[in-house]
């Protein structure tokens, strides 16, 4: 099998299993796939998800500025 159905198979797959876990464990520590959606809609909305997501890129940016200066000294 080659082409985009994989992807999309491997993409279903996750998507099922993520459901099926969820739908067994009953638990807020892992939410299905149709709330996590349901939140970030919500959120997008209604809250501050693009100021966190802000916040959230501004520290991995951060944190690979201060990995990427501490290893090319190293490397030299």
């Amino acid at each position: 099998m080659r082409g985009p159905w994989v992807s999309i198979l491997s993409v279903v797959l996750f998507l099922a299993v993520w459901f099926l876990a969820a739908y067994f464990a009953q638990s807020r520590l892992l939410p299905g796939p149709v709330e996590v959606v349901n939140y970030v809609i919500e959120e997008s909305l209604h809250g501050n998800l693009i100021f966190q997501l802000g916040i959230t890129l501004w520290r991995v940016l951060a944190a690979f500025v201060v990995a990427w200066s501490s290893a090319v000294p190293s490397a030299c």
